[in-house]
């Protein structure tokens, strides 16, 4: 199912700090896979893999001085229109899994 059909009505909240991993799917051999501690996306606290996105500007920094990494993953259901998802690295706890073929979190919600 394409994840733009997942919530059709874009009706995703804008911040939910209860938000949780709803949905795991298997990352792609060969691909990179992050796995964090207390990330946070739109006021939700986030642990576990990612999938890293497949862009030249995947990794960053807000203007905080905190590390962002783009991830594969959709808010809701929902997945911004011209890139993934950026999360912010509070803790700069990341371990870099890059075999792949890890189960990675593709939806976050309720």
């Amino acid at each position: 199912m394409d994840i733009q059909e997942e919530n059709p009505s874009n009706d995703a909240p804008h911040t939910d700090a209860l938000a949780k991993p709803i949905a795991w799917q298997t990352a792609p051999i060969g691909r990179k896979v992050i796995e964090v501690k207390d990330a946070l996306y739109r006021n939700a606290v986030l642990s576990g893999k990612f999938l890293v996105a497949d862009s030249a500007n995947a990794y960053g920094m807000n203007k905080d001085g905190h590390t962002t990494i783009e991830v594969e993953c959709s808010w809701y259901g929902w997945k911004p229109m011209t890139r993934w998802i950026r999360m912010t690295i509070i803790n700069q706890e990341i371990e870099i899994v890059n075999n792949g073929n890890e189960e990675v979190i593709k939806n976050i919600g309720k």
